[in-house]
């Protein structure tokens, strides 16, 4: 989902025990890590998923998926080039792989639209 969707409609919000189900924690590691009902949220650019402020009816504002269900296709043929930047004086390495993906299971997938 979006960072502002994160920011201003989940981190906060608490059940009616009053438990919080979406949160921030900044713990040991490199950065905050933003949680959502137990589960990990992965925040994306706005121009990839809108949020929920921008979105307009219909719009996708949050996708809930297990990522460890996505599965990487590739032809396995990398092409790695190299060239001197004379501008910098530094090498640059570049490597070309063709690859795509998809879900093992779409049915695990559930996307949240922006309602009327």
């Amino acid at each position: 989902m979006g960072a502002g969707t994160f920011d201003g409609y989940i981190d906060g919000m608490v059940d009616a025990n009053g438990q919080p189900i979406g949160r921030t924690n900044y713990g040991i590691t490199a950065g905050p890590a933003y949680r959502f009902g137990g589960k990990e949220v992965i925040e994306v650019e706005e121009d990839v998923i809108k949020s929920y402020d921008t979105a307009e009816t219909g719009d996708v504002v949050a996708v809930f998926a297990d990522l460890s269900n996505y599965v990487v296709n590739s032809n396995m043929k990398m092409a790695m080039y190299r060239w001197l930047d004379h501008d910098t004086n530094q090498w640059v390495d570049k490597a070309i792989l063709i690859n795509d993906g998809k879900l093992l299971d779409a049915a695990g997938v559930i996307i949240v639209k922006k309602g009327a």
